[in-house]
């Protein structure tokens, strides 16, 4: 058994998204090693299609997953400038929350700290719903963040969902999952 403890923290680049980082920051020690992790879904890769990067689904994949990279550095070098092990990992599925629990198994996470308010703002989701599912179907223990009062992006442009009630924090509770 490794001493080695390992945290999945995945980001989707909101304000709120940072909390988790901290958090994960803070519960690492010396023997920590972090993964700031950020899922492309189908969604994202649509409307990245439609978007600045280019007509080619080739050329505005390469470009999301550019664009996605550096912002995981900008993130790494302004929370994490002293923290000696950091992963920083893109992985591209269907379901947000399936990339990151497949993420967190091939990283053999020992915990996942993740935000419940992020940027998505869909309305036939509930917010949170990444969170839930993700607390219900990962392979370790979850630590659900909650949001900050103000949703503000970190460069993104786009919606960010707005502060409120979390609808799914009942089923959140209900998993045994740590609400911080």
């Amino acid at each position: 058994m490794s001493l080695r403890r390992r945290i999945l923290i995945p980001v989707d680049l909101s304000f709120n998204s940072l909390r988790a980082v901290r958090v994960g920051r803070d519960l690492a020690s010396v023997m920590s090693e972090i993964t700031l992790f950020y899922a492309i879904d189908a969604e994202e890769r649509r409307i990245a299609n439609l978007s600045r990067f280019g007509p080619s689904t080739v050329g505005s994949l390469n470009g999301l997953l550019a664009d996605r990279i550096n912002r995981l550095r900008q993130i790494r070098r302004a929370e994490l400038p002293d923290t000696r092990s950091v992963i920083l990992a893109i992985c591209v599925g269907e379901d947000a929350a399936e990339v990151i629990c497949n993420g967190a198994k091939r990283n053999e996470a020992d915990m996942i700290v993740i935000t419940a308010h992020g940027r998505g703002n869909h309305p036939d989701r509930v917010p949170g719903h990444v969170a839930a599912a993700v607390a219900h179907r990962a392979p370790c223990p979850v630590m659900v963040v909650r949001g900050y009062d103000v949703a503000e992006p970190l460069g993104i442009t786009g919606s960010i969902s707005s502060p409120g009630s979390l609808s799914s924090a009942g089923a959140l509770e209900r998993t045994g999952t740590t609400a911080y």
